[in-house]
């Protein structure tokens, strides 16, 4: 374990519990913030943004290292999860477009754990590459109108990322970014929905009437959303997953120190070949995506990652972190079902990595499309 690796270990070790899935959503705003804050004095929110911006510009191996010591401390798997959604896809495109002003005036906000940013992308019946969203000039403005889905952190959110076309016959050419804050007059949201998992993340629909902002909100350029959108996704698909590695390394030395304990008459379930065989396949999982991963960090250090690698290593990631609790679950038997034991809570919240960034259905699109087919 690197010493970042370690540092993220033992702070993520203090990190708050997920709440119960029933929680009051004020109650789990509260608990957010909180966390944010921490995770903000830990310097969680400033390791990926340039130090010419005021961060600290890990490398993207350091950002692995930090991400996997999280996932291994802290089994919160929703809290870590809406922290990548602020990382990634709110902070790093503003600090990748963003103008010197944006920069000036969103970052400090957005790293200091004062902020708290949400990606408003996603609609309920159009293409997702292509908004309905629209927006007009309107003065020295924009005047913006139309309804996001699933957007994650939206209930609690300072500051969104809202993308939303002058022509909707333009297609995912004609898509702009704007900066959006939840006190211009016109934006509001939706209740906290219920989800299978993640439970500590609060996600909600967008709904944006007659929404003006000064042309100094556009977020790169008119029609450039495309571009945004794609840098936000190479950002959260690459290490959104990431604490998911470090859960699978978590669950898999707890299935060992289980497996030791628990005895069937008289005898260790480890020395059953079936228990060890199920370990060993954990183990292989663990360090197989570990290695991916690791490779994929270092070639976008050197700027070699193609968007196929990146999409295989989500799928992989996604995929495996579910098989990897659900063994786990099943290694521990009636004690792995029982809510107690926790790892229920982290099964579901796995299975929210098949659909999320783009679904494990439209990785394998996308690999295919760059292998020529």
């Amino acid at each position: 374990m690197s010493p970042l690796q370690e540092s993220a270990f033992e702070f993520a070790r203090r990190l708050p519990p997920s709440p119960a899935p029933a929680a009051d959503a004020r109650e789990k705003q509260r608990l957010l913030r909180e966390a944010w804050k921490a995770c903000a004095d830990f310097g969680l929110f400033t390791m990926a943004v340039p130090r010419e911006l005021g961060g600290d510009g890990f490398s993207n191996v350091e950002i692995l290292d930090v991400l996997e010591g999280l996932g291994e401390g802290c089994s919160n798997d929703g809290l870590l999860f809406a922290i990548g959604a602020h990382l990634w896809a709110v902070i790093q495109p503003i600090a990748r477009f963003g103008t010197p002003a944006q920069c000036e005036r969103y970052l400090p906000s957005l790293t200091s754990g004062e902020w708290i940013g949400a990606h408003a992308k996603t609609e309920s019946e159009n293409d997702s590459a292509a908004p309905s969203t629209r927006f007009v000039e309107a003065g020295d403005g924009y005047t913006i109108d139309g309804l996001k889905m699933f957007v994650t952190n939206a209930p609690a959110a300072d500051l969104f990322i809202v993308f939303a076309t002058r022509d909707p016959s333009l297609g995912p050419n004609g898509a702009s970014a704007f900066l959006v804050e939840a006190a211009d007059s016109g934006i509001t949201t939706g209740r906290d929905e219920p989800k299978l998992g993640l439970d500590a993340s609060m996600l909600s629909s967008v709904a944006l009437r007659d929404v003006t902002v000064a042309r100094g909100r556009l977020l790169g350029k008119v029609d450039g959303g495309k571009d945004i959108f794609a840098c936000a996704m190479s950002w959260e698909r690459l290490f959104i997953l990431a604490p998911l590695l470090g859960a699978m390394k978590r669950q898999t030395l707890r299935a060992v120190e289980y497996a030791r304990q628990r005895r069937v008459n008289g005898r260790p379930i480890g020395k059953l070949q079936m228990v060890s065989s199920r370990i060993a396949d954990m183990y292989v999982r663990y360090i197989t995506v570990r290695a991916l991963l690791r490779e994929n960090a270092l070639l976008r250090d050197s700027e070699e990652l193609s968007s196929a690698r990146v999409s295989a290593a989500k799928l992989m990631l996604a995929e495996s972190g579910m098989l990897q609790h659900l063994d786990a679950l099943r290694l521990h038997g009636g004690y792995g079902y029982m809510t107690e034991a926790g790892i229920e809570s982290e099964l579901r919240g796995a299975i929210g990595g098949l659909i999320y960034s783009g679904t494990a259905e439209a990785q394998r699109v996308m690999i295919a499309h760059e292998l020529g087919l």
